[in-house]
C-alpha cells in the first residue's frame, strides 16, 4: 500500500514552488539555522535529509519528503487496521480509502506538515495498541511515550490524541488510574516529553545567533513561546468561531467527509465502528474519542484552511470503514467463494476513487508559481535595478523562495 501511494503522489507531485505556507516551508528546505516562528523541527530534519539527496532545488526535494511521509503513512494506517481486525482486507481498503482521500492527497504532492502528521499519528497508535496487548510492559509503554513525545516535532496538533489515549491507558492498565499516575509511569512520561522537547533546541538556538539576540533568557524563553506555539493565532483562532458560524459549519463538515470517502465509504465507517466496539469496547471508544476531538477540534478552529485539520479525524473514519469491510467479507464466508468477490468489490471503490480525484488533485504540471514570480522579478539586472513589492504574504514567500533560490543576486525589499 505504501508503494502504490507513493506511486499515485509522485506522478501528481507538484514539481516546484508553490505560493503560501508551502512556499515558506520550501524556502527554509535544506537550511541548516530555523527559526521558532517556523518551528516544525522534526518535520525540516527529515525534510532537509531527502532535499540534501535529491539535489537540485529545495522546493522540488520538500515536496518529494511530503510524497514520501504520505506513502509511508498509508502504509502504516494498512497495518493498524490490520492489527485492530486481524483482516488483510480490512487493512487495504482503510490504507487505499485514506491514501485516495482528497485533502490528504491534496497535502502529500506539496511541501507541508500534514503528511508526517499522519505518520506520527499512526505510529503512536500502533504503539499503543502493542502496549494493550502487554499492559504490563513498561518498555512497551516507554516506546508509546516516545513516539508520542517524538510526534509533537513536527506538530502541535499531537495534543489532540491526549484524551483518548488516556481513556485508553486508564481503563486498559492493571490497576486503573491509580497505576496510571504511579511514580514510575509519571517519570517515564516526564522523561519523554523532556527529551521529546529537546527537538526545539535547533530552534531556540537560532535566536542567540540572530542580528538582535534576546536581551536576557527570560525574554529569550518568553519570545521562543510565543512564536513557537504561534500565541498571536490562538486567541483569535482556537474556538474562534462566531456560534452564528457553528451551524453552517455542520454542512462544511458534512461535505468535508463525503468528499474524502463518498457515502459507501461513510456507510462502512458507521459498520465498522460498530464492529470495533463489539471486538474491544476499549479501543473502539479511544478510536471514536479520537475522531470527536479532531473534529471539534477542527470544527471550532477560526481558520481559512479548516479542511486540512479534519485530517486526524479522517485517519479514524478511514480505520472503521475498513473495519467495516473486513466484517462484510466476513459475513461473505457463509457463502462459498462470496468473500472472495465481496472482497475484489471492496477494494475496486478505492481505485475508482482514485480514478475520481486524481485529475483535482494533480500538479505534476503547475508552474503558476514560478511563472508568475519569473514575470515579477525575472531579468531584473541587480547593477540597475531594485525591486521594491508590496505584497500579501502568499506571494511575498514567493518572491523569498525566488531570490534565495532561483536568483540570489535579485536586489528586492
Amino acid at each position: 500500500m505504501a508503494v502504490a501511494a507513493f506511486a499515485a503522489y509522485h506522478g501528481t507531485l507538484l514539481p516546484g514552488l508553490d505560493l503560501g505556507d508551502t512556499a515558506s516551508f520550501q524556502d527554509a528546505g535544506g537550511s541548516r539555522e530555523i527559526t521558532p516562528r517556523q518551528a516544525y523541527p522534526l518535520y525540516f530534519f527529515l525534510a532537509n535529509i531527502v532535499v540534501w539527496l535529491a539535489g537540485g532545488e529545495p522546493a522540488h526535494g520538500m515536496n518529494l519528503a511530503s510524497a514520501i511521509s504520505g506513502a509511508v503513512a498509508c502504509g502504516l494506517l494498512t497495518w493498524l487496521a490490520i492489527d485492530l481486525t486481524g483482516r488483510a482486507t480490512a487493512g487495504v481498503v482503510a490504507g487505499a480509502l485514506f491514501a485516495t482521500s482528497y485533502t490528504f492527497w491534496s497535502q502529500a504532492v506539496i511541501a507541508e506538515v500534514y503528511a508526517l502528521h499522519v505518520v506520527m499519528l499512526a505510529a503512536a497508535l500502533i504503539a499503543l495498541l502493542a502496549w494493550g496487548r502487554r499492559p504490563a510492559s513498561r518498555g512497551r509503554l516507554a516506546a508509546f511515550f516516545a513516539i508520542y513525545a517524538l510526534g509533537f516535532g513536527n506538530h502541535l496538533m499531537m495534543v489532540l490524541l491526549a484524551p483518548a489515549a488516556m481513556l485508553f491507558l486508564a481503563t486498559t492498565m492493571p490497576g486503573g488510574l491509580r497505576a496510571l499516575t504511579a511514580p514510575r509511569v509519571v517519570a517515564i512520561a516526564v522523561l519523554c516529553a523532556a527529551v521529546g522537547a529537546l527537538q526545539y533546541a535547533w530552534n531556540f538556538q537560532s535566536l542567540w545567533t540572530s542580528p538582535d539576540p534576546p536581551p536576557s533568557l527570560l525574554e529569550g524563553l518568553r519570545t521562543f513561546w510565543f512564536d513557537v506555539t504561534k500565541s498571536d493565532w490562538r486567541r483569535t483562532m482556537v474556538l474562534g468561531v462566531h456560534e452564528a458560524a457553528l451551524r453552517p459549519r455542520l454542512a462544511m463538515y458534512a461535505f468535508d467527509v463525503r468528499q474524502q470517502f463518498g457515502i459507501t465509504g461513510i456507510a462502512l465507517a458507521l459498520l465498522g465502528t460498530g464492529a470495533l466496539l463489539r471486538a474491544s469496547w476499549r479501543t473502539g471508544a479511544m478510536l471514536v474519542t479520537a475522531w470527536l476531538v479532531a473534529v471539534i477540534f477542527a470544527y471550532t478552529y477560526n481558520v481559512g484552511d479548516a479542511h486540512v485539520f479534519f485530517i486526524p479525524s479522517h485517519v479514524v473514519v478511514a480505520l472503521a470503514a475498513g473495519a467495516g469491510a473486513g466484517l462484510i467479507v466476513e459475513w461473505g464466508r457463509r457463502v462459498p467463494a462470496a468473500s472472495a468477490v465481496i472482497a475484489i468489490v471492496l477494494l475496486l471503490y478505492p481505485a475508482w476513487r482514485a480514478y475520481d480525484t486524481w485529475p483535482a488533485v494533480d500538479r505534476s504540471g503547475d508552474r503558476r508559481a514560478e511563472a508568475l514570480m519569473a514575470d515579477l522579478a525575472g531579468g531584473l539586472p541587480p547593477e540597475r535595478a531594485l525591486l521594491l513589492a508590496d505584497l500579501n504574504w502568499q506571494l511575498q514567500n514567493a518572491l523569498d523562495y525566488h531570490g534565495r533560490h532561483v536568483d540570489p543576486s535579485l536586489a528586492f525589499a
